[in-house]
Order: structure tokens, then C-alpha cells, then sequence
């Protein structure tokens, strides 16, 4: 529509901008999408609220130019983002997928187009697809696209209440069978782990009592292998003493024979000059 320059829907029941309005801004010279309650952009605070603002926006916190920006920004992914849902929808509807899944094939799509400020927009716009079970449409739909998202989405309201009771039931299920475990037959169950603690306590209390021999007898081992030692050392102790003193006897008979001899000699030499004077 290369001859559209202006694009009034004042006052109407637009939920959203389609995606495809960002091609046809450039050209508008003149722009008006006051009152109209935009109900499937996010809930937003105003940024700068004036009293006209209550009038012209009709609660919808967006003005034009922000309302414009989201569609413009909604168009940067969102055609990948549907062919992505459409490909592997039903793994992350059943659980099998994640959302960090979603965004990393998202991104992979997008190539050099991908920008971080997308995971904000992606992640509302993921949970709205799990929750349905269909992606979100932001243009006009004709009665039988219409009819047949209603379907689509009754289905997955369907499938949710059966996931839902599933787990109801595996929660009841396994609170009944806590119950029997442990609330079950309390009495007779308290008398046997009542005796099962005094049997570990007998079987404890001998534990250690065999402990406490083996360490006994480690002990007086160990006593009697240190006082050998002490014999020993004492014994060698005295066998050095008496070799010592052995030595020491005989060092000082020798000396002391040593001396006789001594004195002999010089007594016989002071005989021989007593005779020679005479």
C-alpha cells in the first residue's frame, strides 16, 4: 500500500499491531491509535502519565509511538519464532524441551539478527504458545482460522487438565504410600525399630568390648617388648661396665708390676755401688 499515508483506527477493539505494520510506518504521515486496549501487548506502567493519558490511551499504558515499537520489535523475531514453535512446539509442550531450548534455536534462526533485548519478548511470548498450544496471532483472523485456534486451544485447556489430574493423582498416590509406610501399623513398627536400637546397642557394646581387648593385649605387647629392650640395653649396659673394668685391672697390674720391677732394678744398682766403694 505505497499510496497509504495515513492510518486513523481511533477509538476501536484492536488488541495488537500485526507484525507486518512496521513496513507501512515509514511511509504514514499521519498516525492515530489512541483508545484502543492493545490487551495483548504487556501489561505496562506509563512512563510519563498526564491526565489526557486516562482518555487517549484508554488504560492500555501505550501510547502510538510505544505501541509501534513493540510491533516493529515483535516483527525482528517473530517469524522465526513461529516457524520454531511450529517445528518442535509439541516437544516443549510436553515437557521434553526448554525454554532455554526455544531461545537457543530462536537465536540460531535469526543468524546475525538476533540481539539479547529479543529474550525478553521471546519469554512471554513462549509461555503464551505453551500454555495455548498455538501461536499467538496479532492480525485480523477470518471466522473459520478463528474457529479453529478456539478448537486448538480448547485441545491444549484439554490436555492440560489431563496433565494436571495425572499429577493430582502420582501426588495422591504417593502421599497414600507414604502414609503406609510410616503411619501404617505405627505401634508394631515403633516396637521393632525399638528393638532393632537394642540390638545395635548390644552389637555396639560388644564392638567395642573387642576393641577394648585387642587393645589390651596390644598393650601389654608392647610392654613386654619394651622392658625386653630395657634387659637387653641394661644387660649390655653391664657387660661393657665389666669388660671396661676388666681392661682397666689389667692396665694398672701391669702398671703396678711395672713399678716392682722398677724398684728391683734400682735397688740392685745401689747395691753394686754400695760394693764397689767398700
Amino acid at each position: 500500500m505505497p499510496a497509504l499515508i495515513e492510518f486513523d483506527v481511533y477509538n476501536n477493539r484492536l488488541t495488537a499491531l500485526p507484525c507486518e505494520f512496521a513496513n507501512i510506518v515509514p511511509q504514514l504521515k499521519k498516525l492515530n491509535l489512541s483508545r484502543n486496549p492493545f490487551s495483548q501487548l504487556p501489561a505496562k506502567w506509563c512512563s510519563n502519565w498526564e491526565l489526557r493519558d486516562q482518555y487517549m490511551t484508554l488504560w492500555s499504558g501505550y501510547r502510538d509511538a510505544e505501541a509501534v515499537d513493540w510491533a516493529m520489535e515483535q516483527g525482528a523475531f517473530y517469524p522465526a519464532a513461529k516457524e520454531e514453535w511450529e517445528e518442535t512446539g509439541q516437544l516443549h509442550y510436553a515437557g521434553k524441551s526448554s525454554l532455554q531450548d526455544f531461545l537457543e534455536a530462536v537465536m540460531g534462526r535469526l543468524g546475525d539478527a538476533w540481539e539479547e533485548r529479543f529474550v525478553d519478548m521471546l519469554t512471554p511470548f513462549y509461555f503464551d504458545c505453551k500454555q495455548h498450544g498455538v501461536v499467538p496471532r496479532y492480525d485480523a483472523l477470518q471466522p473459520l482460522e478463528r474457529e479453529a485456534r478456539e478448537r486448538e486451544r480448547a485441545a491444549a485447556a484439554a490436555r492440560r487438565e489431563e496433565r494436571v489430574a495425572r499429577v493430582r493423582q502420582a501426588d495422591h498416590d504417593e502421599s497414600e504410600r507414604m502414609d503406609k509406610l510410616y503411619k501404617k501399623n505405627l505401634v508394631s513398627k515403633i516396637y521393632r525399630a525399638e528393638h532393632k536400637m537394642k540390638r545395635a546397642e548390644v552389637r555396639q557394646e560388644k564392638i567395642e568390648e573387642k576393641q577394648l581387648s585387642d587393645l589390651r593385649v596390644v598393650m601389654e605387647t608392647r610392654m613386654e617388648d619394651q622392658q625386653r629392650r630395657f634387659r637387653e640395653k641394661e644387660a649390655a649396659k653391664t657387660a661393657m661396665q665389666a669388660a671396661e673394668l676388666k681392661t682397666l685391672t689389667v692396665m694398672v697390674n701391669e702398671r703396678n708390676a711395672n713399678l716392682i720391677m722398677q724398684r728391683k732394678h734400682v735397688k740392685q744398682q745401689q747395691g753394686k755401688k754400695g760394693g764397689g766403694n767398700k
